[in-house]
């Protein structure tokens, strides 16, 4: 296998969780709670929900750990190196979304879970998600170009 993680819908399944920024959190607990009901996700406050939102982070950021890889196939399949390189470069750009949060003033104290309340933060999250997606999808419309020389 190429790259792990190719779904016939792209790779919207690490992004679902970005573009909910005008889900209502203004009565959401801050803390997790026994007495709130779940959504969907099973989060019931606004920890939960940026945990959930940082753990997809995380799986974005991953994206640049397997460049090393791919820079190795470049020389083991030079004719592969011009989709390759587009992917590299791709998902090195998507990678740097993982650290975006951070560059925003969102913490993993009451104050970060606060701010991830308001729906303006989570547009401005959102709209990076966004371009970050874009990249990705690029990397993997490259390595879908291999598996078609390939006849794969």
């Amino acid at each position: 296998m190429i790259a792990q993680g190719i779904t016939d819908d792209g790779c919207k399944h690490d992004y679902d969780v970005f573009f909910g920024y005008e889900d209502d959190f203004s009565k959401c607990s801050l803390h997790p709670s026994d007495n709130a009901p779940n959504d969907e996700n099973g989060a019931n406050s606004l920890e939960h929900r940026f945990i959930i939102y940082c753990d997809a982070l995380t799986q974005i950021n991953l994206r640049g750990q397997i460049l090393p890889y791919y820079k190795q196939l470049v020389n083991l399949y030079p004719e592969w190196a011009q989709e390759l390189n587009t992917a590299i470069a791709a998902w090195s750009e998507c990678a740097n979304y993982g650290g975006y949060l951070w560059s925003q003033g969102f913490s993993f104290d009451d104050e970060g879970f606060e701010k991830f309340r308001s729906p303006h933060m989570r547009k401005i999250l959102a709209d990076e998600g966004r371009r970050a997606m874009k990249w990705d999808i690029e990397a993997i419309e490259q390595m879908e170009r291999i598996l078609q020389k390939e006849n794969r």
